[in-house]
């Protein structure tokens, strides 16, 4: 259900014409902006 996706600690997102679903639960704060697209480009790193 659309409505319960708030609640995961996922997201899916679309790099290079390739989706990829990511574990939020150890990203830090998205707020904090430099360690959050550290987080990220590690992540889309590991899944190539």
């Amino acid at each position: 259900m659309i409505e319960d996706w708030y609640l995961t600690e996922q997201i899916v997102i679309e790099f290079n014409h390739q989706f990829y679903s990511l574990d939020t639960g150890s990203a830090p704060d998205f707020m904090d902006q430099e360690k959050y697209i550290a987080w990220l480009m590690e992540q889309l790193q590991i899944l190539r």
